[in-house]
């Protein structure tokens, strides 16, 4: 796969993974979330993550390495 777009990523995420239900419908929430939070930081130079935000997307991105590591080990892929 190729993607120009981080929100190409997102709904080719969303179409084969949640829409079929390998991963729960919450981490796309989450993955939304955390995908606002990097734009305005990178688009918005007046944006400033306070702590809980940036708790919150250390939190998001540790929780999804879980889910993809457990994805892969129930369909034993290295």
């Amino acid at each position: 796969m190729d993607f120009k777009r981080h929100k190409d990523v997102l709904a080719y995420f969303n179409q084969y993974y949640i829409k079929t239900e390998k991963f729960p419908k919450m981490i796309s929430k989450k993955i939304s979330q955390a995908s606002k939070v990097r734009e305005d930081s990178d688009y918005d130079d007046e944006f400033t993550p306070t702590d809980e935000e940036t708790k919150l997307q250390i939190d998001t991105a540790k929780e999804l390495i879980k889910l993809v590591e457990e994805y892969f080990k129930k369909y034993n892929i290295k």
